[in-house]
């Protein structure tokens, strides 16, 4: 079975993996210092832009921070 936890660190490492010019960094939301309450993952681009979804059972939640 594919827990949220385990499809969490699944994602992150793809992203990271994923020898893209675009991504600056990507990472579980456990690998944050103050950890959230809900499995996700985010994604930070060279451009400022970042990207962040959360993964919850039978549905995922996106959000979307404007550029710094």
């Amino acid at each position: 079975m594919i827990t949220a936890e385990r499809a969490e660190a699944y994602l992150a490492a793809l992203l990271t993996n994923a020898a893209s010019d675009e991504i600056a960094r990507a990472y579980g939301y456990r690998d944050r210092p103050a950890p959230a309450m809900h499995p996700g993952i985010g994604v930070e681009f060279h451009s400022g832009v970042t990207r962040a979804a959360t993964i919850a059972a039978n549905r995922t939640r996106c959000r979307c921070a404007p550029p710094h």
